[in-house]
């Protein structure tokens, strides 16, 4: 009967039990009688390695796709940043001969002209790119431009005249209206701290302290029998901030109450000065002194220099024609070519 059982077990592909069945012969036992569960078994493992392989093979294509899609972004950001340099690059060099044209132009006071540069010098900027430093740079050189050109406007606010008298009153609130709009509070600051604040105009410095100067001559004409601090406040400011020593010296001729020493110190300023190389302001405040301090007759040929270089000066006109009629003998026929 065992025997009968082995045959049986074996023609069922089941273990016999005459002899210990090894590993191997349990393990093809087995597979033949489970065949089709195998297959299945085989084919859904195949079809998971499939899957899985195929995962990793879109999800290296899809990295690498990325990848690519990130160098191509970032190489065009490249490009882009390369681009707006370049056309910054040529807004500045543009802008930069613009003002070099424009520091030769206020270097011989040609200020309606610097200003007419400096406003091409804006519309470049503001029509095309220009990084910060260049807009500041422009914008800063027209506020100054502009500045000047309405000190120079409130030059001749004086000129008009108030009953029988010139408008002094009227041409000091001018100057400090217009320093005030500029963002400079000159007479209620320390001298100091207005300096400080007019010291960043260094393209300007001398035509902002010629209008101080005027400022502070009219407030002394204002003033002379109340107090004598204001116009001395708008002197100092103006020798802090000028840094030509002939200028300062002219100032200081002008403030000393010795006049015997002012004479001669605006005597010594007369004989060194070089009428194209400065201003009207500062002619027109040498020679006012010269005939103040010293006499009309000696001032008379520095008013007669000072128009030559600016023969349109409303100031220095006048007062080359006051001091024609002053002269001794009075040259009255040849001071009305002036009035």
């Amino acid at each position: 009967s065992k025997f009968a059982e082995d045959v049986q077990h074996y023609l069922n592909d089941e273990p016999v039990v005459a002899c210990p069945p090894s590993r191997a012969y349990k393990v093809r036992k087995f597979a033949r009688r489970n065949k089709a569960k195998l297959v299945v078994g085989a084919l859904l493992a195949a079809t998971l390695l499939l899957a899985v392989g195929s995962i990793g093979w879109a999800v290296r294509v899809r990295t690498a796709q990325r990848a690519d899609m990130e160098r191509e972004r970032q190489e065009r950001k490249n490009q882009i940043a390369q681009e707006r340099d370049q056309r910054l690059a040529q807004t500045r060099t543009q802008v930069e001969l613009i003002l070099n044209e424009v520091d030769q132009l206020v270097a011989t006071k040609q200020w309606l002209k610097a200003l007419g540069a400096g406003e091409r010098a804006e519309a470049i900027i503001e029509n095309r790119e220009a990084d910060v430093a260049t807009k500041d740079r422009v914008r800063a050189l027209l506020a100054d431009l502009r500045l000047v050109l309405r000190l120079e406007e409130t030059r001749l606010v004086a000129s008009e005249t108030a009953g029988t008298d010139w408008n002094l009153a009227g041409a000091a609130r001018q100057y400090a209206h217009v320093f005030r709009e500029a963002g400079f509070e000159i007479e209620d600051a320390t001298v100091e701290a207005a300096a400080a604040e007019l010291q960043s105009h260094r393209r300007v410095l001398p035509e902002l302290a010629a209008a101080l100067t005027a400022w502070s001559r009219h407030r002394r004409e204002l003033d002379s029998e109340i107090d004598n601090s204001r116009w001395q406040h708008l002197l100092a400011v103006a020798d802090a901030i000028d840094p030509d020593i002939w200028r300062r010296r002219v100032r200081a001729a002008w403030k000393t109450d010795d006049e015997a020493a002012s004479a001669a110190s605006l005597r010594e300023l007369a004989d060194a000065v070089d009428t194209s190389q400065v201003s009207s302001s500062s002619i027109f405040m040498l020679a006012w002194l010269m005939g103040k301090r010293v006499s009309e007759n000696e001032a008379l040929s520095l008013w007669l220099q000072a128009q030559r270089q600016y023969p349109s000066d409303f100031w220095i006109n006048f007062c080359l024609a006051s001091c024609l009629s002053q002269a001794t003998p009075p040259r009255l026929e040849e001071s009305l070519a002036y009035y």
